[in-house]
């Protein structure tokens, strides 16, 4: 009897969990979120602590971090892989900066190593005793840190993992480096590798684009830095204080794909808040932090209206020594001096676009190694939405036909829909992920009459807080629109155009 009332208890509560996961999927994201919604939305995430002292004596940061993390798959694993990007900066053959095209505005000393120095790693599990990990990296740039398990890692079980480490910076105008008094911590912090379908992602990091791919966690990270240094971080600072001449400030981001950080001296703060929305720009000249921060505004606001609310109640952009024009990151972006000098219309073009990737990459997740044009033309084509609305129509065609339309006429052996691994470099990529990437959904906006901001906004709905495949992407277009688009993205992603 008592069997069978377990039985029933225990099928009870599956159901229950079932009709909870059910409703968790298919919960629309409200117009406004609060802490407690992001919390919510996001599901269960695993937590990563952080405690960093900053040292530009020595450009390094010395790092304590626990990363709690709670297997989630029926599988059972015996290993946990983190990806250590920063160690591919101790090689020049393995640097992601040594293309030869901008090898010089990268380096521009000449060749300097960067590292994420290994001191020590531990393991504490439920019902053991912490022991010490014999970890080892599994590929010669050693951005793949393989810790072996004592035993089999369960679905519903914890590991608390703890690294000891020292990150060395560049010399180097990188999202990863010092120079001109910036210190770019971007991609910094090791993250788990991607689980996907039994084994764990190892994707090279590539010359050509982001080949970062994670999960959602939540963040909490304490820095320690000298008085005089301002810290851009993607989240405003829960507790500031003086020790002993040094800043110690503690932030809390919830439900994040990454979590990057810039120092400087030299940095400006200028900061506007709307509604419960705090935009900050740390910048060398405050008059164009102060630009940068309107443009931001403008982008979010104009985003939020279209595709649903932003999820984060800041929003950072920080300066950086980059050859590039922006990088993105969970609520912040990186923004190179010149494009913060600019006096025509690159600014606001640039922080549009990468206002953009909070939703389509840091919102709406994807894979950026296989399918990198879900966040790059989406961007571009919501840069485009951006345009016209606060252009008008013919500024926006202008944009189509001088960056978008000629992608169409150049020919090149890798496609639009291509992983990283087929570009040869940065301007072929552009060409293909970014604009003729766009040139399809501009087809399919046309097509639809219209509408595709209004799948977006659906896509956004059904995948917000979760990773989408490209996959996911056309089911969610047929199941949207009632018609199968499939050719056309073929057509415009995978085939080749001929001279």
């Amino acid at each position: 009897m008592k069997k069978r009332l377990w039985i029933i208890i225990l099928v009870t509560a599956a159901i229950a969990a079932a009709l909870l996961l059910w409703r968790w999927l298919s919960l629309p994201v409200p117009d406004k979120l609060s802490p407690e919604d992001v919390h919510s939305l996001a599901g269960p995430c695993d937590s990563i602590v952080v405690e960093a002292s900053f040292i530009p004596e020595s450009n390094s940061m010395h790092v304590r971090q626990t990363l709690f993390l709670t297997s989630r798959t029926p599988e059972s694993r015996d290993t946990v892989v983190l990806r250590t990007w920063p160690n591919a900066f101790q090689k020049l053959d393995t640097s992601p900066l040594a293309s030869e095209a901008e090898y010089s505005a990268f380096y521009p000393e000449g060749f300097s190593m960067g590292a994420l120095v290994m001191q020590n790693a531990s393991l504490e599990k439920e019902g053991m005793a912490a022991s010490e990990i014999l970890y080892r990296y599994a590929d010669d740039a050693k951005t793949v840190l393989t810790l072996p398990l004592p035993g089999s890692w369960q679905e519903g079980e914890t590991l608390a993992i703890t690294l000891e480490y020292t990150l060395i910076l560049p010399k180097a105008a990188s999202r990863y480096g010092v120079w001109d008094d910036i210190y770019s911590f971007g991609n910094a912090f090791p993250l788990p590798a991607i689980w996907e379908e039994g084994s764990w992602r190892t994707d090279e990091y590539t010359l050509v684009g982001d080949p970062f791919y994670s999960e959602l966690f939540h963040f909490d990270v304490t820095l320690t830095s000298p008085d005089g240094y301002a810290c851009a971080a993607p989240v405003l600072p829960s507790v500031e204080n003086r020790q002993d001449g040094n800043t110690v400030r503690h932030y809390r981001l919830a439900a994040a794909r990454d979590f990057a950080l810039c120092l400087s001296r030299e940095y400006r703060l200028t900061t506007i808040k709307r509604g419960s929305i705090t935009v900050q720009a740390f910048t060398k000249e405050p008059a164009q932090g102060r630009r940068a921060a309107e443009y931001a505004l403008k982008a979010l606001d104009t985003y939020s209206s279209l595709y649903g609310p932003y999820p984060y109640d800041c929003f950072t952009l920080a300066q950086i020594a980059f050859p590039h024009s922006g990088m993105e990151y969970p609520a912040m972006a990186l923004l190179s001096g010149d494009v913060l000098a600019a006096e025509n219309d690159t600014l606001e073009a640039v922080i549009a676009h990468e206002t953009a990737h909070q939703w389509w990459y840091s919102l709406v997740g994807s894979d950026p190694v296989n399918h990198p044009w879900q966040d790059e033309a989406l961007c571009e084509f919501s840069r485009l939405t951006y345009w016209e609305k606060h252009h008008g129509k013919a500024a926006a065609e202008d944009i189509f036909q001088r960056e978008i339309l000629p992608s169409l006429r150049v020919s090149y052996t890798a496609t639009a829909g291509s992983p990283l691994s087929w570009f040869s470099d940065m301007d072929e990529y552009y060409i293909l992920v970014y604009n003729r990437g766009a040139a399809m959904l501009c087809a399919l906006d046309h097509i639809m009459g219209g509408d595709l901001n209004g799948f977006l906004r659906f896509y956004r709905e059904r995948y917000a807080f979760r990773i989408a495949g490209r996959a996911d992407f056309l089911s969610a277009l047929r199941e949207y629109s009632g018609q199968d688009y499939e050719p056309l993205i073929i057509d415009y992603l995978d085939t080749l155009i001929t001279p």
